[in-house]
């Protein structure tokens, strides 16, 4: 797994974020063989445009999330999708994830990252989580 060099550099401070400074990048579906891999349903339409090396990995109804680096990423692609083009799941592995037992416990964990990560819009366009709890007048 390869790390760009503008990509924000997190060898020393990691640390939990409340999720009004994340964005929802995926979902833990399932986990997936032995050694501690989880199937990832992604809801970006370019995932590999962001930096995964790290998500922040919160369950339904907390407030904040928890840092975990991931060791291993790949495109998750069944028979049954592969003629379809893109996939839209992805196999990780996080650092400390090595059995199945580990992989079980982050089914339906939700994956976020940093809103900094989203590109900037033109004017007049906002992002579905930049409106969430807004005023709607018409």
């Amino acid at each position: 797994m390869e790390v760009a060099e503008d990509k924000p550099n997190y060898s020393s401070e990691l640390r939990p974020l409340p999720l009004s400074e994340l964005f929802l990048w995926g979902r833990v579906l399932r986990s997936h063989g032995l050694r501690g891999h989880v199937i990832v349903e992604t809801f970006s339409e370019q995932p590999e445009a962001y930096d995964c090396s790290v998500f922040w990995v919160a369950f339904a109804h907390q407030s904040q999330a928890v840092p975990h680096r991931v060791v291993f990423r790949e495109a998750h692609t069944s028979s049954a999708r592969k003629n379809q083009g893109r996939s839209s799941k992805w196999r990780l592995r996080f650092q400390g994830c090595v059995d199945r037992e580990a992989a079980d416990a982050l089914v339906r964990a939700e994956l976020y990252l940093p809103r900094s990560f989203l590109p900037p819009l033109s004017p007049g366009q906002f992002y579905y989580v930049e409106a969430e709890g807004a005023r709607v007048v018409d």
